[in-house]
This record gives structure tokens, C-alpha cells and sequence, in this order.
């Protein structure tokens, strides 16, 4: 009975080792899939606006060539708290793309840059990550408080 007992307890381990390593995997591949993704903050909202054509903004002024054809997708998401305008998530064609934008995202936009409008309001470029890191990202940034 003891044995019996023993090697069941065997099995779970292995089990949850695989289970362990399968979520690992699952979390990596997710990532992956938003390589060529950026989530942008600040972008001010206008009825009818043309959000690829604020990308090309964006990319312009940070010296990016960038054309409507390099991306894939660009869309206003709503966000669980409304502080500002809603992001955007933009997908690129291409790694590389998303990649030169990444690089130079540094430098400072304002909405100024991107709609000739006259708003001082800064314009924040970031990867997009897969919602395990998202969480991530917010225990760790609460647990600094």
C-alpha cells in the first residue's frame, strides 16, 4: 500500500513538473506573438481621426521610415481606467519595424508632433506584453510603493 502511495506521489511530481514547464512555454509563446506589437499612451482622441496616420507621425518624428504598408493593424483599445486618452496597440509587418520604432521611442512626442494640434501632452511608446507580464509589471510596480 505504502508503494502504491509512494509512486503516486511520483506521478504528481512529474505531472506538475510538466504542467510547470507547459505554462512556461505557453507564457513564451504568447510573448512572442506581440514582437511586433507597441502599446502607445497619450495619443490624444478625435472624432474620425486617422490613427495609421498618427503612427506615420510618430514614426517621423522620431527619423523612422515608416509606411501605411508596414503596419498591420493600428486600433484604440479601451482601457479599465480613464485617465486620458485610451491607448493604442499597433502591429507591424515586421519585427524589424516594430524594432527601429522600440529604439529610438525614447525621444519625447507630444501630440503636437502628431496632429498639429496644440497639446503639450506627452506621448508614451511601450511593448506590448502578453497579459502574464502585464500582471507582472503591475505586482511589481505596486509592490515598490
Amino acid at each position: 500500500m505504502e508503494g502504491r502511495i509512494g509512486q503516486i506521489k511520483d506521478e504528481n511530481k512529474e505531472r506538475d513538473s510538466k504542467i510547470e514547464e507547459l505554462t512556461k512555454r505557453i507564457i513564451q509563446l504568447e510573448q512572442h506573438e506581440n514582437d511586433k506589437k507597441l502599446e502607445i499612451h497619450g495619443i490624444e482622441e478625435s472624432p474620425g481621426e486617422n490613427i495609421e496616420e498618427k503612427m506615420l507621425n510618430i514614426a517621423a518624428k522620431l527619423n523612422v521610415k515608416l509606411e501605411v504598408r508596414d503596419l498591420e493593424s493600428a486600433q484604440r483599445v479601451h482601457a479599465w481606467h480613464k485617465e486620458g486618452p485610451s491607448p493604442v496597440i499597433v502591429e507591424f509587418r515586421s519585427v524589424k519595424i516594430c524594432n527601429n520604432i522600440k529604439e529610438k521611442k525614447r525621444s519625447i512626442i507630444n501630440n503636437k508632433d502628431v496632429s498639429g494640434g496644440n497639446s503639450e501632452r506627452k506621448i508614451y511608446i511601450y511593448e506590448y506584453l502578453s497579459a502574464y507580464y502585464k500582471k507582472l509589471l503591475w505586482e511589481t510596480l505596486i509592490g515598490l510603493l
